[in-house]
């Protein structure tokens, strides 16, 4: 008999926060100030709210309602076997996205440290250390998370840490300058960030205590909205929002900045961070794609999936974009259609789960 995959708590919420910020903690506020300049941070404390009630805690209520199920599988539950299954693909076509966008983001960090190297290469590194972590299952990839999680909330403070001398708060002023409509623009962009947790409707499925799915997903979300305030704020006391909107990667500079006498060049250190923030990332939506296309099609095993699916995406995360410049372009202007599979999705289940229910 087949051992039953379990998360613990801590795992679950690790899991999580790594899909949020793990490619957002870049880019922050970089977006987000081109609509309301200083006050990008009080977008992504709006962001997480809505976060919060609109996505983590619907998928927190479901998962407790269908132990044991993933959103693929309670999706025919709740909608019946047709629509189920549509909203399955939907599902599983967006987790396959979000893996694309991850290995090429990856591929595009790394090529700035190794221009000359294709992007081939970097993309097809990751896929092939992701392929193996999924084909291992969800228990291995939550154990890396625990192991890699520390390193990179260490690197991040180091940079904080180092670059406090070059804070200036006067930037951060006018507090709440930004109209109504402006702010509206700009909480989609961080909204659209931590929306990517909506993986946590597969993960629930795993979790070992199920009473404390509510509690994860807010923890999950909170420390993912924490971090991107934290950074926003830092980012615009050094840079000012001016330098902010001309440039791709804050972090990165950031990081550049960050020069100690005894550390030495403390590049080394976000290089960490991303490498295996992104791999965590990589592989919980590889898991997602590949577990969620076999429920759909009630296939006993999601392994020989995998391969497959590996190619597909290093293929599809190459040739899709045919530069950086387009690929953000898209994902700026993609925003409301991602919300519909990361916001919309949980929503509507949740919703006519409770009327079906008498709730």
């Amino acid at each position: 008999m087949q051992r039953k995959t379990l998360l613990t708590n801590w795992q679950a919420i690790i899991l999580i926060l790594l899909a949020n910020t793990s490619s957002a903690v870049y880019f922050i506020p970089s977006i987000p100030v081109t609509f309301v300049n200083q006050d990008a941070w009080i977008a992504v404390i709006i962001a997480t709210l809505i976060a919060v009630f609109f996505i983590f805690y619907p998928l927190a209520h479901l998962g407790r309602k269908y132990p044991g199920k993933t959103i693929i599988q309670y999706s025919e539950s709740i909608l019946g076997k047709l629509l189920g299954k549509i909203t399955g693909f939907l599902l599983v076509y967006f987790f396959f996205q979000v893996h694309c966008w991850t290995i090429r983001e990856f591929g595009e960090l790394a090529a700035i440290f190794l221009p000359e190297t294709p992007l081939l290469v970097f993309t097809l590194l990751l896929s092939l250390i992701t392929a193996y972590a999924v084909y291992n299952g969800i228990e291995v990839i939550g154990r890396c998370a625990e192991l890699l999680f520390p390193a990179g909330i260490f690197a991040l403070m180091v940079i904080s840490l180092l670059t406090v001398k070059e804070l200036d708060v006067s930037k951060i002023y006018p507090v709440m300058e930004s109209d109504l409509l402006s702010l509206f623009k700009a909480v989609l962009t961080p909204l659209d960030w931590l929306s990517i947790g909506c993986v946590f409707g597969v993960i629930t499925a795993f979790v070992n205590n199920k009473a404390k799915l509510r509690k994860i997903g807010f923890i999950a979300v909170g420390i993912s909205g924490v971090i991107l305030v934290v950074f926003s704020i830092i980012n615009i006391m050094v840079f000012g929002v001016p330098f902010l909107k001309t440039i791709t990667f804050p972090l990165l500079l950031l990081a550049r900045m960050s020069i100690d006498p005894v550390l030495g060049r403390i590049e080394i250190f976000i290089i960490a961070l991303w490498t295996s923030w992104l791999f965590i990332r990589a592989a919980v939506f590889s898991y997602a794609t590949v577990l969620s296309l076999s429920q759909v099609l009630e296939l006993a095993d999601y392994r020989f999936l995998i391969v497959p699916q590996t190619f597909l995406a290093v293929a599809y995360s190459l040739y899709q974009y045919e530069s950086w410049v387009e690929f953000s372009y898209l994902a700026s202007i993609g925003q409301v259609f991602d919300l519909f599979f990361t916001m919309f999705i949980p929503l509507l289940l949740w919703l006519v789960s409770l009327i079906r229910s008498g709730v």
